[in-house]
């Protein structure tokens, strides 16, 4: 396509109102949300595969919970009848139960005489459950002088039952018969079904008339007629206790365990897009187009939050179809889906933070999976194993400090501890919501208040002030630990005259003022990595309207200045303005004003170049009803139409660097900032880009480019500047440099053949011509053309000419024709970047530990 099909005032066609306020933030918060939705759809089997794990591991516990085969207890025990008419008071038979223990173990008197054991037990359930496994209640009866005894067994001890009857019965051998005792068996019965409810008691007629059966969570009562004796029931039947009948045993340890283990797929598809889109260099870009950090952030957790609900949900509906009643009953579905709630509020927020610290996506993703199953698996199964054998952690022990520890920091460590607390709070019968263990409350407020304090710490850290503040500190730490930089400040006169009277003139003018007269205003801008001086103060003002140049080799600071200028990287001292605005202390509104091409292409891979341009309008907030036009107005005028609707991916590099072109002039800002443009374009692509960059000037807006293309500078650039080791080390319009520091002038002659048609030596004229020239070289000689280079700046064009027209007129010089050019610009660079040199960088602390290369 042609550029003579877009006139100059077709240009205009970029120009647009845009949406201020709410309206802005809309349209921001649209722009990100379809970009994830483009991305997700895009990668189907990754988004399903991660979706879906956790809701498949939570199916897993859940059926293996189901179909297992449950160990239960029953003593072989067959009937014995006592006749207790003889019993004397029954503080006698306490102490030969108490005598039992001997001094390895407490015995505890829980109540006096007088009182009730089953009130004071029930009062204190949770520390009774935790602290205390067998008990025995003996009672006088005042009417007839019979002895109640009573067994207790903690049902949470696998064969605390049997073990309670056998102290009881031997308390009382011992008592009537002393050294005899009385031994009990037991034998393992395998329940193959899980009963929901326990089997009511049994009456006389109900057992052959040989007295009642007592249920056996009650504990053993002997009746009070001699006559009776207490009804175990036929041995071959199952007996199921009833807190392992509804609970299921650890099935608290397996949801945790299985849960955090599904979590641990799908958080690493949150991380892995955020590192990659930060490492390309795209998520810069949305925030160079006006995006402010909060908006970014929290648009991200909105759609991240979307996604996570899927699971969220599918994981409460297997918990109310199986319907496990630690999860169910007393209100416990909904705090299942209040914990993973929460859950996905810290945990998200936490790995937004977390994913500063890695450089690449891969190893966010291993260590994310790390992260959750370990902290989920391996150090709440620890935790668990602790409070299930010594019950509540009390202060002073170091398991105490470590939970507390794990709880604090550690989202799915909390989560995990939720769902395993649930069970044993139905156990113990306690509140869910307590904040004692095993409640989940502490679980609960603690998830709530990590994810708050994340994302208040993720938008301090993208935040001006930390910005500031870290740059203060990595300042400081430079000057403590590296020799002072050497600088320019104070050799102004080694400079070059026009490079130090624009220092002198931004110096001496108030900055406000200069920087109203400038589109762009740099002032001692100095940058010093380690010790490694990168940018070492530049001063230059950048009028309205101008294409100003940046010409250096790599590492001459050129990318160093835009990554300044746009936020990237924070100065060590000095200053800029952009249409006005401190980026020091405004960076927010100076970026509303520019629009920026990368070095490199940073860019979406999964979305298409009409979706991206159409993207980056909605951040810099042009209207709905201007969108299209103004995205299909760039894919013309870029000759990207074939392609709009490819996935970047497939693009080649040229039109990638394109696309870039267009990213940065979508919303028309009156600042452009290019990081060498026409890198990797062939020389018609070249052109056309050259073209819109001009009519884009042309229109009023300011560019500022670097480039290695002295070609691409004299097309586009009112303005240069060449940079030698982060100093500006001349400054001016592009024939000012060429007249000011042109080496003399480039003879190109080609010489006749010779009679046999072999090529004229080339010696005969060199030697002519250092006669009147010294100093003269040839710069290059092949197929009869010589290049001979006059570097003396003194010669003028005239005795040049008059120089060459004599050797014309000598036969044996052997000169045909002949071309007089003056230095070029790439002439004048490569003079100046012969001065450039590799950067020495000292080791850091962290490299002589063996930490860092």
């Amino acid at each position: 396509m042609s550029l003579r099909m877009y006139p100059w005032t077709e240009m205009g066609d970029l120009e647009c109102s845009k949406l201020r306020g709410m309206d802005l933030l809309g349209s921001q918060m649209k722009g990100i949300l379809v970009k994830k939705a483009l991305h997700m759809r895009r990668s189907p089997f990754q988004t399903l595969t991660h979706v879906l794990v956790p809701v498949l591991c939570v199916v897993f516990a859940l059926f293996s919970r189901a179909g297992e085969e449950l160990e239960k207890v029953e003593p072989d025990l067959s009937r014995i009848a006592f006749d207790l008419s003889e019993f004397t008071p029954s503080v006698g038979v306490a102490k030969q139960y108490a005598s039992q223990f001997g001094s390895s173990i407490t015995v505890n008197k829980l109540v006096p005489k007088e009182g009730n054991m089953t009130k004071q037990l029930s009062k204190q359930l949770p520390p009774i459950n935790y602290n205390h496994i067998i008990g025995a209640e003996f009672l006088d009866s005042s009417d007839d002088g019979v002895l109640m005894a009573r067994a207790f067994y903690n049902g949470f001890t696998r064969y605390g039952m049997p073990i309670a009857l056998n102290y009881l019965l031997n308390s009382l051998a011992g008592y009537y018969a002393p050294g005899h005792t009385i031994s009990s068996s037991l034998k393992v019965i395998v329940v193959k079904r899980v009963v929901g409810e326990i089997e009511p008691p049994r009456k006389k007629e109900d057992t052959g008339g040989k007295g009642e059966q007592i249920p056996l969570e009650e504990g053993g009562i002997f009746n009070k007629s001699p006559s009776d004796y207490y009804d175990y029931g036929d041995p071959q039947t199952p007996v199921v206790v009833y807190e392992c009948d509804r609970c299921g045993g650890h099935i608290g340890t397996r949801v945790a365990v299985f849960i955090s283990l599904g979590m641990a797929f799908f958080m690493p598809m949150v991380v892995n897009f955020l590192v990659k889109e930060r490492l390309s260099g795209a998520k810069h870009i949305q925030m160079v187009s006006g995006v402010h950090p909060a908006v970014y952030w929290l648009s991200n957790l909105f759609s991240d939050f979307l996604v996570y609900l899927i699971p969220t949900g599918l994981i409460v509906a297997e918990f109310a179809t199986f319907r496990l009643s630690p999860y169910v009953e007393r209100g416990g579905l909904g705090v299942v889906l209040l914990v993973l709630l929460l859950y996905g509020w810290a945990t998200l927020n936490f790995l937004y933070l977390a994913q500063f610290f890695f450089s690449s996506a891969g190893s966010s993703s291993v260590a994310c999976i790390v992260y959750i199953t370990f902290s989920g698996t391996a150090m709440s199964v620890r935790m668990m194993t602790t409070k299930s054998l010594y019950g509540p952690l009390k202060e002073g022990n170091p398991a105490y400090y470590f939970d507390w520890a794990c709880a604090v920091t550690l989202p799915t460590f909390c989560m995990s501890q939720a769902f395993y607390s649930m069970e044993q709070s139905f156990k113990a019968d306690s509140g869910l919501l307590d904040w004692k263990w095993p409640g989940v409350g502490r679980e609960i407020s603690l998830m709530a208040i990590q994810g708050a304090v994340c994302l208040f710490l993720t938008l301090f850290y993208e935040s001006n002030w930390a910005r500031l503040l870290i740059a203060v500190l990595q300042n400081a730490f430079v000057a403590l630990v590296y020799p002072a930089a050497k600088t320019n400040t104070g050799n102004e006169a080694a400079e070059d005259s026009d490079v130090a009277e624009e220092r002198r003139r931004i110096n001496a003018s108030p900055a406000l003022e200069l920087a109203s007269r400038n589109s762009l205003l740099v002032l001692n801008l100095f940058k010093q990595f380690r010790s490694l001086v990168a940018v070492n103060n530049v001063c230059v003002g950048v009028p309205e309207q101008e294409c100003f140049g940046l010409l250096g080799q790599n590492g001459a600071g050129k990318t160093t200045i835009f990554k300044i200028l746009t936020g990237e990287v924070v100065m060590t001292r000095g200053n800029a303005y952009l249409k006005g605005n401190d980026i020091r202390c405004s960076l927010g509104k100076a970026r509303q004003n520019m629009g920026y091409c990368p070095q490199f292409d940073a860019m979406h891979q999964t979305m298409t170049g009409r979706e991206t341009l159409t993207m980056y309008a909605r951040l810099r907030g042009v209207r709905p009803s201007d969108i299209d036009s103004m995205v299909n107005h760039l894919i013309d005028i870029l000759t990207l139409r074939p392609y709009a609707d490819q996935l970047a991916e497939t693009y080649s590099g040229g039109n990638k660097r394109k696309l870039c072109a267009a990213m940065a002039l979508v919303g028309w800002p009156p600042l452009v900032l290019l990081d060498e443009p026409s890198s990797g374009l062939d020389a018609g692509a070249k052109r056309v880009l050259w073209g819109v960059l001009s009519r884009a000037r042309a229109s009023g807006k300011t560019l500022v480019l670097t480039s290695h293309s002295m070609e691409e500078c004299e097309a586009l650039c009112t303005k240069a500047a060449i940079m030698v080791n982060g100093s500006i080390m001349c400054l001016g319009s592009t024939q000012h440099l060429k007249n000011k520091f042109a080496q003399g002038y480039t003879l190109i002659v080609m010489l006749s053949p010779k009679e046999d048609g072999t090529c004229s030596p080339s010696g005969p004229l060199l030697k002519f011509v250092k006669a009147t020239f010294p100093g003269s070289y040839v710069f290059d000689e092949h197929s009869g053309y010589v290049h001979i280079q006059v570097p003396n700046p003194a010669v003028r064009l005239a005795d040049v000419f008059e120089l060459m027209e004599t050797a014309v007129k000598k036969s044996e010089l052997h000169v045909q024709e002949y071309i007089v050019r003056q230095t070029s610009l790439e002439q004048v660079f490569l003079a100046f970047t012969r001065r450039q040199t590799p950067p020495t960088i000292h080791p850091s602390v962290f490299s002589r530990c063996g930490c860092t290369s």
